[in-house]
């Protein structure tokens, strides 16, 4: 259904050069050259895509009743007798399935809604198409041209350059009708990737978990979203692949031992996030017990929604250099449980007070300072380089992280590159941005500034920022465009963003 991405960016680059064209004798010769561009009709089947919108909406309304039969079976109870291989209870497994059923409604209904716009657009965007080859080839043979042993010769100078114009806005809208193609398949395919991500529960049975724990995990989250990523899930399923048939029991019986899905979700992170399997069973009996909003605030620094805190103390950067060492800090903790616990939690199993957490956050962000800019002066901040190289050392959850530099110059590569950035947090990675200030916060001292992409929900990115520990949403259309006005008024701009990938 989707428009094949290098396809039309190919044509856009044709346009582009015609468009540059002011030769007369080349310009009739380019104008043919656009229609044969634009003569085919725009890929995608709109009648297609309703009807798979319909499909959707047909789907979205058919869960609602399934979930309440769901939720009235859960709460009637079922025989005590009846317990999952990890050991949580088949009416907790069935509370957790009609709430996933429950969440699948709206996620349904805004692929509709998604579909069903696409679908208008491409409508809209193909009766474009008509009216430029149309106006293209009225162009093409009214021209005010005399033809010469070959050569083309403007009869009249005003004409010719009227002519000229004219052609040129023709073939510029021509680029914008391609480009508001590609605009529109990037949305579609943002907001797909937004559906996926929080079909955890999917995502974890068809990589080969039990049907059991993949219900367990799709149901665990944290305000809202899910606590355990596709990358996540996709790591878990290797690492149980490769384990040992005594390590399997283990496993099994240290889950069957965990008192709540959340709990159960934050050992399976753990393992996720690369550490010892001997490490992660010691942590699964240290946090036995606790209740998910205990959970939620040593383990994902998220008790108080909308900011990074834990027991109200936000994590934030210490010094006004070290947004990039925060950033990483914090994108460790959103991938690695342990980390956060080490952060939170003292060696005697207490909460550590608000002064040893500011003194803990200050020494692994000078940890992280370190792996960040080992040959770099601390006073001039951090490299981009230097924060890739600090992900990868701690934070990366498996991936490779690179530079991606955004020129904001250049509209269409700026969205292709933030685009990819929401994607890589739509499968589970945090993302550095670099922020850079306009001519004038530059005149007034304004610097650089790394913030952290954290989530991407409901057509909403989720962004952390160092120097006050909040996190922020801006619509993805927004941030596709690098304008981060709400996130750092006197820097607004991306200049580079930190993400897996080459």
């Amino acid at each position: 259904m989707l428009p094949p991405f290098d396809q039309i960016s190919t044509i856009i680059r044709r346009l582009e050069q015609f468009f540059a064209i002011l030769n007369p004798a080349e310009l009739p010769r380019a104008v043919e050259q656009v229609i044969a561009e634009v003569a085919d009709p725009l890929a995608g089947n709109v009648d297609g895509l309703r009807a798979l919108a319909a499909s959707f909406g047909a789907a979205a309304r058919g869960v609602s009743p399934v979930s309440s039969q769901l939720q009235a079976m859960a709460r009637t109870g079922l025989p005590d007798v009846w317990q999952s291989d990890a050991g949580v209870t088949a009416t907790v497994v069935v509370g957790d399935t009609a709430g996933l059923v429950g969440r699948a409604g709206p996620a349904f209904g805004a692929v509709a809604q998604a579909i069903d716009t696409y679908a208008d657009t491409l409508s809209q965007l193909e009766r474009r198409r008509v009216d430029l080859m149309d106006q293209l080839i009225m162009a093409l043979h009214n021209g005010p041209d005399l033809h010469v042993f070959g050569l083309t010769i403007p009869i009249d100078p005003a004409a010719w350059f009227g002519w000229l114009e004219a052609v040129r806005k023709l073939i510029g809208g021509s680029i914008g009708l391609y480009n508001d193609l590609q605009n529109a398949a990037d949305t579609l395919a943002a907001q797909f990737a937004d559906a996926a991500s929080r079909a955890g529960a999917g995502i974890a049975f068809g990589a080969g978990m039990g049907l059991t724990d993949a219900v367990v995990l799709g149901a665990a989250t944290v305000n809202g979203s899910s606590l355990l990523s596709p990358a996540q899930l996709t790591r878990i399923d290797q690492i149980m692949a490769t384990m040992s048939v005594a390590d399997r029991a283990t496993l099994e019986a240290t889950l069957s031992a965990a008192k709540s899905p959340a709990e159960e979700a934050y050992i399976f992170k753990a393992l996720a996030a690369g550490h010892s399997f001997s490490d992660v069973v010691t942590f699964a009996g240290e946090i036995r017990g606790r209740p998910d909003s205990w959970l939620i605030n040593h383990l994902s620094l998220a008790g108080t929604p909308g900011i990074m805190s834990f027991n109200g103390n936000p994590l934030v950067q210490i010094t006004q250099t070290e947004c990039g060492p925060a950033s990483i800090v914090t994108a460790r903790v959103l991938t690695d449980p342990m980390f956060a616990y080490s952060l939170t939690t003292g060696a005697d199993g207490q909460d550590l007070t608000p002064d040893q957490f500011a003194a803990r956050t200050a020494t692994v962000e000078a940890q992280a300072r370190a792996e960040a800019g080992k040959f770099w002066p601390q006073k001039y901040g951090t490299t981009p380089w230097g924060m890739a190289s600090a992900m990868n050392a701690g934070a990366s959850g498996g991936a490779g992280y690179q530079v991606h530099w955004v020129d904001d110059t250049d509209p269409r590569g700026s969205s292709v590159a933030l685009e990819h950035a929401i994607s890589a947090v739509d499968d589970g990675h945090p993302v550095p941005v670099l922020l850079a200030p306009t001519l004038q916060g530059l005149a007034h001292g304004t610097a650089l500034h790394y913030v952290l992409i954290t989530g991407h929900s409901n057509g909403q990115v989720s962004i952390y920022d160092p120097e006050g520990g909040g996190i922020t949403q801006i619509s993805d259309s927004d941030f596709r465009r690098g304008a981060m006005q709400a996130i750092d008024a006197s820097a607004p701009h991306v200049n580079a963003v930190i993400m897996p990938g080459g």
